[in-house]
């Protein structure tokens, strides 16, 4: 829909009061220290005077159309600038969230897999954890294990898996 299908004005009417509302927005946004969460507001006032100028210039005589046409333009020109920033921050914002979000799923997709093979390798060969953890007791200097404990070890996870 378009504000042409709701009868307020003609099209060079619409174009007149987007041009010199924006316009003037833009001068105010550029050399004024006027904070910007307020140009919305302000163009869409300037559109409203706009619109009555424009509609007086035209000869229009129905000033009420006027006014919510320029209230209109003046907030669809501000909207086209300052309105969509943070729209499009926000699918930003969204889109790198759910990049993030399935880079860390895919890593732990990986150790979760990682995690299987070493269980899977562990369970066919018992014994290589039972020498590494002999291994790590002995470099301790704690170690008091004479062998026979390493072999009962082994033979009772070996039954465990038969």
């Amino acid at each position: 829909m378009d504000l042409n299908s709701l009868n307020l004005g003609t099209s060079g009417e619409v174009a007149a009061i987007v041009a010199v509302v924006g316009l003037i927005t833009q001068a105010l946004k550029k050399w004024t220290s006027l904070d910007s969460k307020y140009l919305p507001w302000l163009s869409a006032i300037l559109g409203v005077i706009g619109g009555l100028a424009v509609f007086g210039y035209f000869g229009d005589t129905n000033y009420l159309n006027g006014a919510l046409l320029g209230l209109l333009a003046g907030g669809a020109t501000s909207g086209l600038f300052d309105g969509l920033q943070p729209a499009v921050k926000a699918v930003a914002t969204t889109l790198q969230a759910s990049k993030d979000a399935k880079t860390v799923q895919a890593q732990t997709a990986q150790e979760q897999g990682v995690s299987q093979a070493v269980t899977s390798y562990l369970q066919e060969h018992p014994e290589a954890l039972l020498a590494a953890a002999a291994k790590v007791t002995s470099q301790g200097g704690e170690s008091t294990d004479d062998g026979s404990q390493t072999q009962e070890a082994t033979q009772t996870t070996q039954s465990q898996a038969n």
